[in-house]
Order: structure tokens, then C-alpha cells, then sequence
């Protein structure tokens, strides 16, 4: 039986951010995560925007990877760390893990990522893997032609390293990953939920960024309770198409996903809806009818 839904607006379907440029751990055989590769596929299916993640090498320069380690998407093995940005480019790459074809594809520079983002338009979020970061990334960024620094959105892992953030990225979306030092509230809808949300915007987050699975509170009540004091809330990571539509429900802005092509084409299928529910194609096939307005009834596949 196709599950039948209410129809996502265009005006407020969640856009599309691809996780680690399309394919985490090569969902979909598309690329290889986190290289120009994934980068290209993400800008070639439509997406707004990417996320990708950071780290500094020995000689503090930048590598774009999301493990510390080289063991699982290259060649090489060790700690990011004890390698040299020249070692790491000239000795590691970082493709035939996934499939031969993709052989001597290049481990990203901070410089390559950031000529792409000036090249394609797209909107890149940083996902800062360690403190400092920053200012080598806004320092290289100032010397990118054809680069806006509203195009690099900030995903902050930790809370304290906020007011660097934000002093040095004034022109950017500021993001929080909610972690041990910044947890989120079980009690959203109180006075914590107050003070949770005012000292975000104290300090100048402007969008929450939790695990879609979340379930205290639930994405639902974060989504209210978000929206009720000016805070976007984002979430990752979203495939399942019942996951995507319950995000657009629950008030997610911006869905981050392995899959940005399947992603897009399940929001424009909802727009096609021209009645109050719509039957969706087959690739929706479940064992009954789902009530998406139901909070109850949503469910993460992550």
C-alpha cells in the first residue's frame, strides 16, 4: 500500500544539505565522502548546500576528512596529526576504498574546498572537528576570489570555542551540534527551555543541529520550542523518506542527507499534491497508512 501524506509547500519544505559532500561511508556508490568528488555530485543533483568536516595536519594546515585517523578512507593509516598536508596530498588517496574507479582521488585541502564553494555558488557547513580552527580557515577564505564569507556556515562541536566563531565568521550562520557541554534540556517547553534558547542567542547561535533520532525531547518539541524563540533548528542524519517528511512536519529547516538527489525528488513529489493528501510513487510502499501529524508516529531509520 503507497503511504499517503500531507502534501510538503514549496514555501516550507526543508532544504537540502549533503552529508559529506552526498555519501557517508559511500551510501549510494556515488563518491567517495568528503573529496571534490562528493562535492560535485551534491552540486550536480541540486543541493543548496554540503557539510564537510575538518582537522589540522602536523604542520597546521587543513585536511578535509571526517575521521582523526586515514585508516578508513585512504591508503595511509595514522592520526591526521602526525601527517604533513604535502605527505597526506602526495602519499594518500583517498577513493579506491570505495571503488577501484575512483583511485588516486586527492585528500582535500582547506584550499581546495574553498575554490570549489567560490567555483559552484554552493553554501558549505564547516564541521570543526577540533578547537582553533577558525582562524586559519577565515584567514585562507579572505584570500579566495569570488568567495563570500556568508557561503561558510559554521557547525560549532564546542561551546566554548563560540564567541571565536562568531567574532571571526560575523557575516555567517553560526550552528551548535548539542554535545555534553551544551545539552539540550528534556524539559524544552519550561523555563529551561527559556534559558536554553536565550543563552544560545546570548552568545550568537543561530540554528540548532541535533540527531533527527533525538527523543528527549522528541524533534518535535525542539522544533516548537525552537521556533517559539527565533532559533532554526537543522537536524542530520535524515534517508528514509517517512524521516524526511516527518522533518518538514516537526518544522526542520534544513534536513542534512546521504541522499540530496532522493531527498529533493521526495519534496518535489509532495509539491505535485494538488488535493489535501497525496498518493506518493511506489518507493514509498509500507504495510499501512502512516499519520504524519500524528507526533507519535515518528520513527529514524538512522
Amino acid at each position: 500500500m503507497d503511504i499517503h501524506v500531507v502534501p510538503v509547500p514549496a514555501s516550507s519544505h526543508p532544504h537540502i544539505m549533503a552529508h559529506r559532500g552526498c555519501c557517508a561511508n559511500g551510501f549510494g556508490g556515488h563518491a567517495p565522502e568528503n573529496t571534490i568528488l562528493a562535492f560535485e555530485y551534491a552540486h550536480s543533483v541540486g543541493a543548496m548546500m554540503f557539510e564537510t568536516d575538518l582537522w589540522f595536519t602536523s604542520d597546521r594546515n587543513i585536511v578535509i576528512m571526517h575521521d582523526n585517523t586515514l585508516d578508513r578512507t585512504t591508503n595511509c593509516t595514522g592520526l591526521i596529526s602526525n601527517w604533513t598536508l604535502a605527505e597526506i596530498q602526495n602519499q594518500c588517496e583517498a577513493g579506491s576504498w570505495l571503488d577501484p574507479k575512483f583511485v588516486d582521488t586527492k585528500v582535500p585541502s582547506l584550499q581546495d574546498l574553498l575554490s570549489f564553494v567560490a567555483e559552484s555558488g554552493m553554501t558549505c557547513v564547516l564541521d570543526l572537528k577540533e578547537r582553533g580552527l577558525m582562524q586559519t580557515i577565515v584567514r585562507a577564505a579572505e584570500l579566495t576570489s569570488n568567495l563570500d564569507m556568508s557561503q561558510l556556515v559554521a557547525s560549532i562541536n564546542y561551546y566554548n570555542d563560540t564567541k571565536d566563531v562568531v567574532t571571526r565568521l560575523k557575516r555567517s550562520t553560526i550552528l551548535l551540534n548539542p554535545s555534553a557541554d551544551s545539552p539540550i534540556p528534556t524539559d524544552i517547553k519550561g523555563l529551561s527551555g527559556a534559558n536554553y534558547f536565550g543563552d544560545l542567542r546570548e552568545v550568537g547561535i543561530d540554528v540548532i543541529f541535533p540527531t533527527y533520532s533525538m527523543t528527549s525531547p522528541s524533534i518535535v518539541e525542539l522544533g516548537l520550542a525552537a521556533a517559539r524563540y527565533g532559533v532554526q533548528l537543522w537536524a542530520f542524519t535524515i534517508d528514509a523518506p517517512q524521516d524526511l517528511i516527518g522533518a518538514a512536519v516537526a518544522g526542520v529547516r534544513t534536513v542534512c542527507t546521504n541522499d540530496p538527489k532522493g531527498a529533493l525528488s521526495m519534496y518535489q513529489a509532495t509539491q505535485d499534491c494538488m488535493k489535501d493528501e497525496c498518493k506518493l510513487p511506489n518507493f514509498f510502499k509500507a504495510e499501512s497508512q502512516i499519520n504524519y501529524m500524528d507526533t507519535d508516529s515518528y520513527s529514524s531509520a538512522d
